[in-house]
């Protein structure tokens, strides 16, 4: 989120330019700058970005669909793991899901995220 939305935070670590993948040295600084921006970005104070962020999770034996909220960024995403019967289940649970909570009038003319992931889910 603080990548996508408020970058200006993390100073010269915003962008971290892709290592010479030929070049063994290269690659571990590049991991190394990765993991010290990804330690800055959790040691950030809640209200930089500020969320109301909720994640449920439906388990059927080793089974499991999750569905991830955020009503301040207006996120809503689905994702499911099972055996064949269960994953059907869970693809009808999904629609639902996706059909309940909708997208805006401005989601589908922005394209956003949302509205794509709504279109995808609803023409599988």
């Amino acid at each position: 989120m603080i990548l996508q939305h408020k970058p200006e935070v993390l100073g010269e670590m915003k962008d971290i330019p892709k290592p010479d993948v030929s070049n063994e040295e290269s690659v571990r600084e590049y991991f190394c700058k990765i993991k010290t921006r990804s330690e800055m970005i959790a040691e950030m104070p809640d209200n930089v970005i500020p969320m109301n962020f909720h994640l449920y999770e439906i388990r059927i034996g080793d089974d499991s669909l999750e569905m991830e909220i955020d009503y301040i960024w207006n996120i809503f995403g689905i994702s499911y793991s099972g055996n064949k019967k269960v994953m059907k289940q869970f693809e009808k649970i999904s629609k639902d899901l996706y059909i309940y909570y909708g997208v805006s009038e401005d989601d589908i003319k922005k394209k956003t995220e949302r509205y794509l992931s709504l279109v995808t889910a609803l023409s599988s």
